[in-house]
């Protein structure tokens, strides 16, 4: 079976099965299956479930309230659950949704759908897509207390706009008794004090009731009896709609949606990761192939420009051989020239000039030590022979500060 299911509460302590249609846009089509103990048993081979919930574990309660904005309603709503001993004992958010049914000038009418928090797990299965109250898939008449059973307790339920907006157990039995007429006087006493509903014109009792109605007559109200209609299919297929806003998610589901979208995520940043890996491990190969191919061209370009290259070395060594022959550079009286450009006209006399292969030597004397000082950072500066590396040995001082010197160089 693979259409949605809708799991409704039976009188006993079964669940009906009711088929759903697979498109909103037939929702006329929709069938009793039969029943069972356990929904996610049945669940297993449908395309998704619904879930109608019972008063006894989803209670519609009617709120008057200052007109607000969503957000600033649901934190009064909050409050009045507080107040009322609706929240979960364990200090957690209660779990509800809301709409607003009526509004005046300075209040709003708020209809509050809720999950105790001690919602059973039993109920929590994957396949569910929504919860909603049982009374929102019932065709309740407007101006009605209705009564019909629902897992072995007698339930009422008001009416106003065409939804529930308020269920309540009745004093924990399934049997129509004086005490449920006291409850449905105090019922209708207090929702009509409190414009809860315009007013309450009769009662309608669905199911069949061995003990029969004649306790009801005490209320003084017309009393209809029928069989409990089944579950409408437009409504189901409003709640089916707006399965995805909904918030009426228990914890544990909530929890274990969280873990499936964790799985998923990380499945999913796995499986990018995966193919990225695969790409970069392609594209590295193809960039070894092509490094390869490159070192191969490579070396056969070597391997045929090697007798240019042998035959460029032996030119160069040739050259280095003729350098000093033809390469200005090299002369000795162009070096002279060059080192006596930056000599002052009096303080310092060359003695020796000699230039042997690369090297450069001159001797003589200074007038003082500063002159001398001064020409070797002149050598050191000079345009033409600045890269010669000039360095002077330690000159010898005279007593009339004369001094002799040796300052010497490379030429390569």
């Amino acid at each position: 079976m693979s259409t949605p299911l809708l799991f409704f509460p039976s009188e006993g302590s079964d669940w009906e099965i009711w088929t759903l249609p697979k498109s909103a846009s037939s929702p006329s089509s929709i069938g009793r299956e039969g029943a069972t103990p356990d929904p996610a048993q049945a669940a297993a081979s449908a395309s998704s479930a619904l879930v109608a919930l019972p008063a006894v574990q989803c209670p519609v309660l009617a709120l008057w309230l200052k007109n607000a904005e969503p957000s600033l309603l649901e934190e009064m709503i909050v409050a009045q659950l507080d107040k009322r001993g609706l929240s979960p004992r364990t200090g957690e958010r209660p779990i509800f949704e809301f709409s607003v049914v009526a509004e005046s000038e300075d209040r709003a009418l708020v209809r509050v759908v809720l999950l105790p928090g001690n919602f059973p797990e039993a109920l929590c299965f994957p396949k569910v897509s929504a919860y909603a109250a049982s009374a929102d898939f019932l065709p309740l008449p407007e101006g009605q207390l209705v009564l019909w059973r629902e897992r072995q307790n007698l339930v009422v339920a008001a009416v106003r706009g065409g939804h529930a907006i308020y269920t309540q157990v009745l004093a924990r039995s399934a049997r129509i008794t004086h005490e449920t007429a006291v409850e449905l006087r105090a019922i209708r006493f207090a929702l009509e004090l409190e414009q809860i509903v315009t007013a309450v014109d009769g009662v309608t009792v669905w199911g069949e009731f061995p003990e029969g109605t004649e306790c009801l007559q005490a209320l003084k109200l017309p009393v209809q009896e029928a069989a409990r209609p089944a579950p409408s299919a437009p409504r189901a297929a409003a709640v089916a709609g707006m399965a995805a806003r909904s918030r009426l998610v228990p914890a544990p589901l909530r929890k274990e949606r969280a873990r499936i979208a964790r799985r998923k995520r990380n499945l999913r940043f796995a499986a990018v990761g995966v193919v990225a890996y695969f790409v970069l491990a392609f594209l590295l190969w193809g960039h070894l192939r092509s490094l390869r191919r490159e070192a191969l061209a490579l070396q056969e370009g070597v391997q045929r420009d090697k007798p240019a290259a042998a035959e460029l070395e032996r030119a160069a060594a040739a050259w280095r051989v003729a350098e000093s022959a033809v390469d200005p550079a090299y002369f000795a009286i162009e070096q002279f020239h060059r080192c006596a450009e930056v000599m002052p006209p009096v303080g310092i006399r060359f003695t020796h000039f000699e230039l042997k292969g690369a090297a450069i030597q001159i001797r003589g004397n200074a007038r003082n030590v500063t002159e001398l000082f001064k020409y070797v950072e002149a050598l050191k500066q000079a345009p033409t022979i600045s890269r010669f590396g000039w360095r002077a040995g330690q000159p010898r001082v005279f007593q009339d500060n004369t001094a002799e010197f040796k300052i010497e160089a490379n030429i390569r």
